[in-house]
């Protein structure tokens, strides 16, 4: 029984050693492990290139790092020495503040101004915390310190390019829009806050298809947006293209867009267009092209009126002399009439053409418009219900003028009015002293215009055709001869005048001339009340 307990004692013994053994081993091992853990730590934190300082509580320096002596100069015992608080920072408060916080168990991070060993001072984002051991309490003190010299001067630099930019698109006359992949609106500048009578602000995330409505520029039917085609296609890096667009003051307005494609290595994500009110090019591109219209005409005119003419002329008069004839048969003697009729008709045609002739240039003397607006008015034959209705100014300046011509644009637009009319409607001629609000300062007061207005309660003109009703040989009338407007459009602006057309489909037509008045004019003086007549 001794000898069994002898060798239990033997056997625990022995396990114990080999526990012990192993437990040491084990021991070595993790020593083994966590000093190459530490001296890893160390190899990183030591080729850091941010700087990297250890300290206790009672502010002294444990450790620096080769990135924290290069940037502050100070080696642990040196700045140990220093006799000044928190002698890495520019702004001692700070300094305070973050002691306070890790007192109280808090990090801290933040951009602040440090101050080197040398006396430089330097932007730095610093970041500090609380070291713990394994049961969590406090035994130290870290910071690092990153220089941000270099972002604080790329972050000036976007901000001045930044401004630059917003500048240069607040000054651009130009409405400039940009939206991200799906049309959505990110950017307007001035341009295309006042083409859309909307913010930046109210229109940022709304879809630019909201915003803009296109028009057809010919039919003036709805149209997709040129640049929501070219987000969905992306077949293309920008799209060029013109349309009409209805403004908020009521106006419409021809449009062009350039669309660009806004594309990074992940593909679009965005597009910028620029909207060009061009209205006013397109109505000079217009008149230049009418008036080369009219210059071609007028080298036809020229020989039609001389050639043309003087066999009307010769014509007319041979028919008179065969009226003479004595005993001519009743029969004979009407179809007589008619051709003379026909041949004066014709007369009539040429003398329109001699308007376009280089030569045709009107002899102008000084007489008031008034009469002559008055027979205007009463050659205008309609139905029976038809209303004339006259206002003109009693102190209504005279113009210089070829009257024969001037009565022939009057005639024109009242029988034109009338011809809208065939269910009867008012006809109403205006005519007042009109001086342009510039002239007065550019010009001190020279500019004096007669202002006549001719308006019609008819059919109206259709949009697609009011861009060409002055255009020789256009007409939409079965028997027209397209020279009526054409003949009007070429004598007001051979007297120096202009005119102008507005017209809505089914509710009538306004034109509006301005001819120069006489330079002897009287003072401005109340106009006359409004004359019914017809």
């Amino acid at each position: 029984m001794l000898v069994f307990l002898d060798i239990v004692s033997w056997l625990l013994v022995a396990i114990l050693a080999v526990l012990l053994f192993q437990s040491r081993r084990e021991q070595r091992r993790a020593l083994r492990e966590t000093n190459v853990t530490l001296a890893r730590i160390r190899q990183a934190v030591e080729s850091a290139s941010d700087a990297i300082g250890i300290g206790d509580f009672e502010g002294n320096s444990v450790y620096h790092n080769r990135a924290h002596l290069a940037l502050f100069g100070y080696t642990v015992d040196e700045l140990n020495t220093v006799p000044e608080a928190g002698p890495l920072f520019a702004d001692k408060t700070i300094a305070a503040e973050i002691h306070a916080s890790i007192r109280d168990g808090r990090s801290w991070s933040g951009e602040t101004d440090i101050k080197t060993k040398d006396g430089r001072i330097f932007p730095a984002f610093v970041r500090a915390d609380i070291i713990r051991d394994g049961q969590n309490q406090p035994v130290g003190i870290f910071g690092v310190f990153t220089d941000i010299t270099e972002r604080r001067r790329t972050a000036s630099l976007l901000a001045e390019e930044s401004q630059r930019l917003e500048l240069t698109l607040q000054s651009i006359g130009d409405a400039v829009i940009a939206t991200d992949a799906f049309g959505r609106v990110s950017l307007m500048n001035p341009a295309a806050e006042q083409l859309l009578g909307t913010t930046g602000r109210e229109a940022a995330g709304r879809r630019i298809s909201e915003l803009i409505s296109p028009l057809d520029e010919r039919t003036r039917s709805p149209r997709d947006l040129p640049v929501i085609a070219l987000l969905k296609t992306a077949s293309s890096d920008r799209s060029i293209d013109a349309y009409r667009l209805l403004v908020p003051d009521g106006s419409e307005r021809l449009i062009a867009e350039i669309a660009v494609l806004i594309r990074t290595p992940s593909g679009v994500v965005g597009a910028v267009l620029a909207l060009r009110d061009v209205t006013k090019e397109r109505k000079r591109a217009d008149e230049t092209a009418r008036a080369s219209k009219l210059e071609s005409l007028g080298m036809l005119a020229g020989g039609i009126a001389h050639d043309f003419g003087n066999l009307l002329t010769a014509l007319i008069g041979q028919v008179g002399i065969a009226q003479l004839t004595p005993a001519l048969p009743p029969e004979t003697g009407a179809r007589l009439a008619e051709i003379e009729r026909i041949a004066w008709r014709a007369n009539d045609l040429t003398r329109q053409l001699v308007t376009f002739a280089r030569d045709g240039a009107p002899i102008k003397k000084n007489f008031s418009l008034a009469a002559l607006l008055r027979d205007a008015a009463a050659v205008a034959q309609g139905s029976a219900g038809l209303e004339k209705t006259l206002s003109i100014a009693a102190d209504l300046w005279p113009i210089e003028a070829d009257e024969a011509q001037i009565m022939q644009v009057f005639q024109n637009l009242a029988v034109n009015a009338a011809q809208a009319m065939p269910s009867g409607g008012t006809l109403t001629i205006a005519a007042e002293n009109y001086q342009p609000a510039t002239s007065a300062t550019l010009f001190s007061g020279d500019i004096r215009q007669v202002r006549v207005i001719v308006t019609d309660t008819g059919t109206g003109i259709r949009p697609e055709h009011l861009n060409n009703i002055f255009d020789p040989f256009f007409t939409t009338k079965k028997s027209g001869t397209g020279l009526g407007l054409a003949t009007t459009y070429s004598i007001v602006k051979k007297h120096g005048g202009s005119i102008r057309v507005e017209s809505v489909v089914g509710r009538g037509t306004t034109f509006e001339i301005l001819l120069p008045a006489a330079k002897a004019t009287a003072p401005l003086r109340p106009a006359a009340p409004v004359q019914m007549i017809g």
